[in-house]
């Protein structure tokens, strides 16, 4: 029988233990809370955001503008094949200036 109770500690009999402890602690947080021996959590504080650091922005930026250069690269391949074009210059073919801009 799989326990879908908590189902990120486990799915096994094995995880048994360590899901009524997790629980043991909720019901610890929230009778604590309960009592007013510790403030409520405010999960909008920027303290408990996520951000994105520069470095992490950059890369996502140059991923998709390099995806987006590959892909019109590919097509302009494409499009001079289709011409039978025997002198082709690479310069033509590629957008150089397109990861620039972004």
């Amino acid at each position: 029988m799989q326990l879908k109770l908590l189902p990120h500690l486990g799915t096994t009999e094995n995880s048994y233990p360590k899901k009524a402890l997790y629980i043991g602690y909720m019901v610890q947080r929230l009778l604590n809370g309960a009592l007013n021996r510790v403030g409520e959590d405010d999960r909008d504080h920027y303290g408990k955001k996520r951000l994105d650091l520069v470095g992490v922005l950059l890369g996502s930026l140059f991923k998709q503008q390099f995806m987006k250069f590959t892909k019109e690269a590919k097509m302009e391949f494409e499009k001079a094949i289709d011409k039978n074009c025997d002198s082709v210059s690479p310069y033509n073919l590629f957008q150089v200036d397109l990861i620039t801009h972004a």
